[in-house]
């Protein structure tokens, strides 16, 4: 009689799913004003700045109204889902829940960075399109310390906002080089605590004269580092603005997945879901500026 046991024969997940580095997404939240809309438009109103008081005389004399500039800045949100089939045979194969809890982890990760990339492309499209954004082009040599102060001094330059904090976000390899200076690297973080960069352990920040420097992923650069060196793009923009000068909201954001059955699916497959509605739009170009540089991954020391 053979003897036969199903077990031998059964892959089962009993340890922990290893999810493969990409990344976690999530990094300009906080960093740009909120907005107020219903019906799937977002508004920001923007009012002038540049009132002057006059001197009066010892007549009496009419008032003379200066007026105020009252615009609104309209933006349309756009909305965004990932939808993910698990088929219930390696439903079953997960003993400990680690697949769906892994599944749920790149799904979070998945719509945080799309968070990201919509920030990231209102920042892109004011600066290409709004003539009064401020560009910064040193594309022939790697960033310096006296970049970044110039791009402060651009915003600054209009008048001091204290509602307002300012970001410069940089890629790994940028924020290496400006380390190589003794006054970067011995600043500290002075800003907000409760933002997403400001809490994660890995990612670095400095706050210097006013902004805060913080470390993001290549790929909100447009930099493939799965790619190899000589794949790299010869040069990389990122922003300086004030907070106050780009606005976001976000009406829904679902970025924990639901799980449920499809029966109406052969094999009835579990499939799990996250969406976002959101938007983002510059405000004041007076508050952002352009920095374009040269991405070399070999740090050159400062002379």
């Amino acid at each position: 009689m053979a003897f036969f046991n199903e077990d031998w024969f059964r892959i089962m997940i009993r340890d922990k799913v290893k999810v493969r580095l990409a990344d976690r997404g999530g990094h300009l939240d906080g960093t740009m004003m909120k907005g107020d809309g219903h019906a799937g438009e977002i508004k920001f109103p923007r009012i002038g700045n540049d009132l002057q008081a006059y001197e009066i005389t010892n007549t009496i004399q009419p008032v003379r109204d200066r007026g105020v500039q009252l615009d609104t800045i309209s933006v349309k949100l756009r909305d965004f889902e990932l939808p993910i089939l698990i088929s219930q045979i390696d439903m079953k194969r997960d003993e400990t829940g680690m697949l769906k809890d892994s599944v749920a982890k790149v799904m979070t990760k998945a719509i945080r960075r799309k968070r990201d990339d919509i920030k990231w492309e209102a920042l892109t499209l004011f600066a290409e399109n709004v003539a009064d954004v401020k560009k910064h082009d040193k594309s022939a040599s790697v960033i310096d310390l006296l970049d970044t102060r110039k791009m402060r001094s651009y915003v600054a330059a209009h008048g001091d906002d204290d509602e307002g904090e300012m970001f410069l976000p940089l890629p790994a390899s940028a924020f290496d080089q400006l380390m190589m200076y003794k006054e970067f690297s011995n600043a500290d973080y002075v800003g907000p605590s409760d933002l997403p960069f400001a809490m994660s352990g890995r990612s670095r920040r400095k706050t210097r004269e006013g902004v805060h420097y913080f470390e993001c992923p290549d790929r909100l650069f447009g930099i493939d580092p799965t790619q190899p060196e000589a794949n790299d793009p010869a040069t990389f923009d990122t922003f300086c603005w004030s907070m106050e000068c780009m606005g976001c909201e976000t009406e829904w954001d679902q970025e924990l997945p639901k799980f449920y059955e499809r029966p109406d699916l052969e094999g009835t497959p579990i499939m799990a879901k996250v969406n976002l509605s959101t938007a983002a739009v510059g405000i004041e170009p007076r508050g952002v500026v352009r920095g374009r540089f040269k991405f070399d991954r070999d740090l050159v020391r400062p002379a």
